[in-house]
């Protein structure tokens, strides 16, 4: 049985070549990988450019719906949670990694049905310290979110710089 790994991310994978070259690399490895990304036009133009990856599927959750509505936009992200959180509870896989902030979500729901030898990992994509923030809204998600990151196994940041600010 391949080993299965979980990408999960709130955005258009598309936008983040760190993403595909990833799981292009995994899937040479031998792991069954999955994305799990929001639904829209770019996922049918990712699907199509990782055919060369074997051993990768995109899976989104269909009930996304583009909007400007806060309270619609939080409802997209509960049902993203829970639709990663079942496939996460019926294949089981061993390592997740979550990208951008909003994934951080699932990742404290998945933390308790995590087992002892399962890997969560953070990647960090432009990590703002809470301090240099002026709007208090994105200063309380980026508190959120060192909060959340606590349940991650490692990280994964673009450079030593924004390492260190972590």
């Amino acid at each position: 049985m391949k080993k299965s790994i979980f990408l999960i991310i709130w955005a258009r994978p598309n936008f983040y070549q760190t993403l595909i070259f990833l799981a292009n690399h995994l899937s040479k490895k031998g792991y069954k990988v999955s994305i799990y990304c929001i639904k829209n036009r770019s996922v049918k133009t990712l699907t199509n450019n990782l055919n060369f990856i074997k051993n990768c599927k995109i899976k989104n959750n269909s009930f996304y719906f583009k909007t400007n509505n806060f309270l619609l936009n939080i409802l997209n992200l509960f049902f993203f949670i829970i639709y990663c959180l079942v496939d996460f509870l019926k294949k089981n896989p061993k390592n997740v990694i979550f990208f951008n902030q909003k994934a951080l979500y699932c990742q404290y729901l998945f933390n308790f049905f995590k087992k002892k030898n399962d890997i969560f990992i953070y990647h960090n994509f432009d990590f703002e310290h809470p301090k240099n923030i002026k709007v208090f809204m994105e200063n309380l998600k980026s508190k959120i979110e060192i909060y959340l990151s606590n349940y991650s196994d490692y990280f994964i940041f673009p450079s030593k710089g924004r390492a260190d600010a972590y």
